[in-house]
């Protein structure tokens, strides 16, 4: 009842003139009163702050200190070891909210001189209390609601508890004290924060968006999103807010320690913080991407050497000094591979999604200097250091390099089905199975020897179920790295060192003629294998080679490279012990047992195994009598 009466006694000046000019009882009327208030008023809980006014109102004390110089009012309770304070009622409590001046963030540097930033548990774990109320960096500006300024303004253009905090709520359901209620929290961030109040349309401008609906956002991407129920379960404590993401969906307030693998809040065994808040690891945790992932189905950059989380490359917010990135894209980062890289910039966007670039000049930049996002780690696109081919002007890296393509174990993974067939098979533009397409400029169907894929051996040659399994490196050999994706379709045995299967250990010079239907000569590949000579080195004299068609044309015949009886051993001039064999009446299989079925075909796995490997493999048949007559 006291602040009932309180509030009574505070107007009871105009309640006197009232009842005067009614000429009312007083008494009786107060009585009345009273009644009425006792009956209307439901039983509440204690006040959080029902104490008395001479705890906090006194002499000795700062209500804008952070608490290491001069004693912060706040902290004489919410520290360790809090005393027990003695309530209105009669009755007592203890603090159960504890801060060291340690605790609060120095992410932006807002530690007064000669406190250094503390370690071990629970360090960097909360909100910054005891600063200015305007940091750009931070997207802080002065709140614009009355309620934030209190009746003397003690917290004008500061940060302070009292900022968020009212020592003087009566709303005993409010254990929080905050300004705008129990359920004003995310406005109350978006108050203070308002620049970093972006929408879905700004694409990551200064800020990660605010989102109201994320179900609505998941069904429009359910490939680059999680579902909502995902969410709730990815590792950390993300979580959604009223359906949406707003700021307390990745941030905590208070003792937030930026480690997934620890729960929040108060009295829990925090780890050492890194100022950010961050409901997950942090950029420099354990899972830079745990965070994003959450929502975000991206993978994490980089390569079996080194993992590149997602909090790598992106922030939560980029104001990067003043020139934020689109994609909230960092403007300097670090990894073990590249070191410390600075000037990476992303300030306009693709023509596509209104900007005035092409998506190659803002990941590769312009011509002759690594000044695209891309090429600030990797180098310069025309001569990358460590690049299996030679890249062209011009080239967009997500041409190739999918932010999250499939089939990669990591986002940015060149991945070959991406542009085609691995091997081509079909006559479909680009992957998972079709002719090589990357664009307009890439388009091997318009190229004047194209071949369709139907018809072509490449699934022969290079298929893995019912192919030999060839690397693409038999045929398109040392040049690779120099001609792949330069536009000409007919880059094959083109190098200065053929590969030393097709080339018999670099006897043979292949040739690839691309007119018609295409052919190819003076291949180990097709040929007798090497006649056995004397010396048991073969020399190229050995190899009698045919010239093959590498369109509509498929040779099932051992006949066609090495012979299978004796006329055409002879006429390929193979060794003369197999004309001996075979006049006696063994079998191809006899001598070749791993390799020939009969005389006719290959034995299950030939293909993918010993059968072309440049190598003469002889391996009897265990179960057959070396005896004159048998065959």
């Amino acid at each position: 009842m006291a602040c009932w009466v309180g509030v009574l006694a505070k107007n009871r000046g105009l309640w006197r003139l009232d009842l005067k000019s009614r000429n009312w009882n007083s008494i009786a009327f107060w009585r009345s009163v009273l009644i009425f208030l006792w009956i209307a008023m439901p039983a509440h809980a204690i006040e959080v702050h029902n104490f008395d006014c001479k705890n906090c109102h006194k002499v000795g004390v700062s209500y804008t200190d952070l608490g290491n110089s001069a004693t912060n009012v706040c902290l004489e309770c919410h520290k360790d070891n809090p005393p027990s304070v003695t309530m209105l009622d009669g009755t007592s409590a203890t603090p159960t909210g504890l801060f060291a001046p340690t605790d609060a963030s120095n992410a932006m540097g807002s530690y007064p001189a000669g406190l250094s930033e503390g370690s071990g548990p629970g360090a960097q774990t909360s909100h910054m209390w005891a600063g200015r109320d305007v940091k750009e960096a931070a997207g802080a500006q002065a709140p614009s609601g009355r309620v934030f300024y209190g009746r003397y303004g003690i917290s004008t253009g500061k940060l302070t508890c009292q900022r968020c905090h009212d020592p003087h709520s009566r709303d005993a359901t409010n254990t929080k004290i905050l300004r705008l209620g129990t359920n004003g929290k995310e406005d109350m961030c978006l108050d203070c924060h308002k620049p970093w109040n972006v929408g879905i349309n700004d694409h990551g401008l200064l800020s990660h968006p605010i989102v109201d609906n994320y179900q609505q956002v998941y069904d429009d991407a359910s490939d680059r999103y999680r579902s909502p129920a995902q969410v709730e379960e990815a590792l950390g404590e993300v979580a959604l807010v009223e359906g949406g993401v707003s700021c307390s969906s990745c941030h905590g307030v208070h003792f937030t320690d930026s480690d997934g693998t620890t729960t929040d809040g108060p009295a829990q065994s925090l780890a050492e913080g890194d100022g950010k808040l961050l409901r997950a690891d942090g950029p420099t945790g354990t899972d830079p991407s745990a965070l994003c992932q959450a929502c975000h189905t991206y993978k994490e950059h980089g390569s079996g050497t080194e993992t590149v989380g997602c909090l790598v490359c992106h922030s939560g917010h980029s104001y990067n000094g003043g020139t934020p990135n689109y994609f909230v894209l960092r403007s300097n980062t670090e990894t073990t591979t590249y070191g410390t890289v600075g000037s990476l910039s992303y300030t306009d966007l693709a023509s596509e999604l209104g900007g005035t670039s092409s998506t190659a000049q803002l990941w590769a930049g312009s011509a002759g200097s690594a000044d695209g996002y891309c090429e600030r780690c990797h180098g310069e696109l025309t001569s990358m250091p460590g690049s299996t081919r030679m890249h062209i002007e011009g080239e967009d890296c997500n041409g190739c390099h999918g932010h999250n393509a499939a089939g990669n174990d990591y986002a940015f993974g060149a991945n070959c089905t991406d542009c085609h067939g691995w091997p081509p098979a079909t006559i479909t533009a680009g992957g998972p199975d079709g002719y090589a397409f990357v664009s307009g400029s890439r388009d091997y169907s318009s190229d004047a020897n194209y071949k369709p894929e139907t018809t072509t051996a490449h699934l022969t040659h290079a298929g893995s179920v019912d192919g030999y399994g060839l690397a693409c490196a038999h045929c398109h050999d040392d040049d690779f790295s120099i001609t792949h994706n330069d536009g000409n379709f007919q880059n094959v045995f083109s190098g200065a060192s053929a590969h030393s299967v097709t080339s018999a250990g670099g006897l043979l010079t292949p040739n690839y003629d691309k007119t018609g239907d295409g052919s190819c000569s003076n291949v180990y590949c097709h040929s007798n294998g090497g006649r056995r000579n004397a010396t048991g080195t073969k020399v190229l004299g050995d190899y009698t080679t045919q010239t093959v068609s590498w369109a509509n044309t498929s040779i099932s015949s051992c006949a066609a490279c090495h012979g299978n009886d004796t006329a055409s051993m002879t006429s390929l001039a193979n060794s003369s012990a197999h004309n001996a064999h075979l006049d006696a009446g063994y079998a191809c299989v006899i001598c070749h047992e791993q390799t020939a079925l009969d005389a006719h075909n290959l034995v299950d796995g030939a293909e993918s195994g010993l059968h072309v490997n440049g190598a003469a493999d002889v391996l009897f048949a265990n179960d057959y009598e070396l005896s004159p007559g048998n065959s």
